[in-house]
This record gives structure tokens, C-alpha cells and sequence, in this order.
């Protein structure tokens, strides 16, 4: 009787967390989308659209935005290097530290794409693998 009284708000919890931590991650898929669209929209008028080296879009207000949000941003700046749109690189260099190398914007767009594969399970990176849950059974075995 006295362990079926705690299973339950063991579970409660459990489940908020897990819903928080999708939570956050819906939530910075939509600050992303709103920067980006105000990205792109800044990026196709002057002085933006007159840079011939595309790592100076990153200087517009939503660039800076974007590159503010840390390592959130990631997995969605993967996402647009996976639809050929290799000067989000410019934005992962920021954020990462890492300076990746490429004679081509395609080859830098992949070798930042074969990164993530290696990187997208490691908490370092991927953020949203950071639940309360995970700290929760840290503390438990403590």
C-alpha cells in the first residue's frame, strides 16, 4: 500500500517533466522560426544583400538573435544546412566554438551535417537531451 502511494506522484512527475522538456524545445523551434523569417527577410535587402561573403549576414539584429540563442539553435540551423543553405555555418561557428573547414559551402555544410550525426546524442550539444528527468535520476543515485 505505502509504495503505490508514491508510484503515483512519481509518475505525475515524470510526466510534467517529460512534457516540459517538450515544451522547451516547441518553444525554441518557434523563436527560431520567427528570427529566421525576420533573417531572411533582412538578409535580402541592403547593406545585407550587397555582402559578397555571407558570414556578414550574421551582423543584421535577427543574425545576432540567432547566434543569442546558444546551442538551442542547433538542431534547427542543422535543419537549414540540410535544405542547402550553407551560410548558416557562419552562426554554428559562433555558437560551437569550432571552426569547421570546407572548400566549398556544400563541403562545409557537410562536414557541419556529418558533426551533428556524431554530436546529436551528446548533452554538450543537443541541449533538449538536458531534461529535469536526467538530473532528477543523477540526484536519486546520489
Amino acid at each position: 500500500m505505502i509504495k503505490k502511494c508514491f508510484l503515483l506522484p512519481a509518475l505525475v512527475v515524470l510526466i510534467s517533466v517529460l512534457s516540459f522538456a517538450e515544451t522547451e524545445k516547441e518553444n525554441a523551434a518557434k523563436e527560431f522560426a520567427e528570427l529566421n523569417a525576420e533573417f531572411q527577410y533582412e538578409i535580402s535587402y541592403p547593406p545585407y544583400s550587397d555582402y559578397v561573403y555571407k558570414n556578414k549576414y550574421w551582423m543584421s539584429e535577427s543574425g545576432r538573435q540567432i547566434i543569442a540563442m546558444g546551442k538551442k539553435a542547433i538542431p534547427f540551423l542543422m535543419e537549414e544546412l540540410e535544405n542547402g543553405n550553407y551560410w548558416y555555418s557562419t552562426a554554428l561557428d559562433y555558437i560551437t566554438g569550432i571552426r569547421m573547414g570546407g572548400s566549398t559551402g556544400d563541403d562545409l555544410a557537410q562536414n557541419w551535417l556529418d558533426w551533428w550525426d556524431e554530436n546529436q546524442n551528446n548533452s554538450e550539444w543537443n541541449v533538449f537531451l538536458n531534461t529535469p528527468a536526467s538530473t532528477l535520476a543523477r540526484e536519486d543515485s546520489s
